[in-house]
């Protein structure tokens, strides 16, 4: 049976990173993403960056749940529209998916490695006698 998808209205601020918004159906949907940031305190691009090669997080398998005990479903489906009125989302991202209809198949991924990097002093070590309190401080 064929149905239709009918939506009213949609409001997304933002949709990114291999993210999907579909109405109607579908067979199947496999989205990725691979982020990697390097945030720094100083701007600069040292030109070897940006390799997932060398990031296991890259290629590390995804766990998938284990197979349990088969199941059977009945689904009746009465009326061949599928309706929604309105839907407002602020984000879709990081391989998400929102859809108004029917599929069989979703498989995402979003794999994320992040880096910081902030220049900072060093502070001298105190002395023994900076290090004690006076004995004013002590009453």
């Amino acid at each position: 049976m064929s149905r239709w998808s009918v939506v009213g209205f949609v409001d997304v601020f933002n949709l990114s990173e291999a993210s999907i918004l579909q109405a109607g159906d579908n067979r199947s949907i496999n989205s990725a993403s691979k982020v990697m940031t390097v945030v720094r305190q100083v701007p600069t691009y040292l030109g070897n960056e940006g390799n997932f090669t060398k990031y296991p997080v890259y290629s590390r398998p995804i766990p998938l749940p284990a197979s349990g005990d088969s199941l059977s479903m009945k689904v009746d489906n009465d009326c061949s529209v599928i309706k929604v009125h309105s839907v407002r989302i602020i984000g879709i991202a990081g391989s998400s998916v929102f859809q108004a209809g029917r599929n069989e198949i979703i498989e995402s991924e979003a794999r994320v490695k992040e880096f910081r990097q902030f220049i900072t002093r060093a502070r001298p070590k105190a002395t023994k006698e900076e290090a004690l309190p006076d004995n004013d401080t002590l009453k």
